[in-house]
């Protein structure tokens, strides 16, 4: 089978689509600093551009490689029923693929980009003389950890990124279904934009990644075990590798962290959110409330995915009688 050159060029309008969404709409790419909210502006457009281009090669190779497995590519079975009216399972599965893509890959793509200027600028700026001279306690609250979140975040989102936008059947990670139901994609959008803000506005997440905990002494310490958890959550990211991203199905995971617990990213998420509001917490209680709603989201999330897998792949039946535990060994 010949390269469809037609379907390779409305790929790569469906592409751009979502690069324009994120700037034409910009409460696709609202955003939190704190307390502040700002949308995407001309510089992340610019990088989204990039994004674009350099998706250019990648399109082009999945084509040719449904072209020698002698298959229609994705986008060519969507137009194909489009064109015919022939709305089937597929037809619905290749639209919640090009959806999940078309929301998320921009939003890794912005975020990845935010942190590594974020750890830029900071070594941009650092100065080794200077931190020579300082006590331990200061170059863990003011070098190692600030670092150590900024790289675990980039990390993970480049990570999920690729994920996202890398399939192929040499890396074994090709979407063979996306959830289908209502539940499980609403419990999965709420936590990112622009559905999140909206969320958080009526219920705060009160968590902070740089929380100051009575004394630099004690916050220290506090952060020396973030960030070994932090380590355990990026861990739990790379295990996952090009398999990485939400509402699919490409493959059962089993191995590293995912031998002890089911659902490792969530747990170490949480445990920081947690961590990171005792602060917040002492003076205003109330927190702990909507932290709690949040909690309760990423255990329906949990149960979401696991009954997704359940539906396409028998062996996960195995692997959750093997790891009986969703988040906690012996608790839950």
């Amino acid at each position: 089978m010949q390269i469809r050159w037609k379907y390779v060029v409305i790929e790569l309008v469906l592409v751009y689509c979502g690069v324009l969404l994120h700037y034409i709409f910009p409460f696709f790419s609202l955003r939190f600093t704190g307390q502040e909210i700002y949308f995407v502006d001309n510089q992340d457009f610019l990088w989204l551009n990039w994004l674009f281009l350099g998706y250019i090669p990648y399109a082009l190779y999945t084509h040719h490689e449904q072209a020698n497995m002698d298959k229609p590519s994705r986008v060519q079975r969507w137009i194909t029923a489009w064109k015919t009216k022939c709305f089937t399972t597929d037809f619905w599965f290749i639209l919640r693929v090009y959806s999940l893509k078309l929301l998320y890959i921009p939003l890794m793509y912005l975020a990845a980009v935010h942190y590594g200027m974020f750890i830029f600028t900071f070594l941009l700026d650092f100065n080794l003389s200077e931190v020579a001279k300082m006590d331990v306690v200061p170059i863990i609250n003011q070098v190692v950890y600030p670092v150590g979140v900024w790289l675990a975040m980039w990390l993970a989102l480049v990570v999920y990124l690729f994920g996202y936008i890398i399939e192929s059947h040499r890396f074994n990670n090709t979407i063979q279904s996306i959830d289908n139901t209502w539940f499980g994609w609403g419990i999965t959008l709420i936590c990112y934009v622009p559905f999140y803000p909206f969320f958080a506005y009526f219920l705060p997440n009160g968590a902070q990644d740089f929380a100051f905990y009575k004394n630099e002494e004690i916050t220290a310490l506090v952060r020396v075990v973030l960030l070994l958890i932090l380590f355990i959550k990026t861990l739990a990211i790379f295990n996952l590798g090009l398999k990485s991203s939400n509402l699919t199905y490409r493959g059962i995971v089993t191995h590293g962290v995912y031998r002890y617990i089911r659902h490792p990213h969530y747990l170490t998420k949480l445990m920081l959110w947690w961590i990171g509001l005792i602060p917040s917490a002492w003076h205003y209680p109330w927190l702990v409330g909507p932290l709690f709603f949040w909690t309760m989201v990423y255990y329906w999330r949990a149960r979401t995915e696991e009954a997704h897998l359940l539906r396409c792949d028998p062996s996960y039946k195995v692997y959750m009688e093997k790891v009986k535990y969703r988040f906690i060994p012996g608790v839950v």
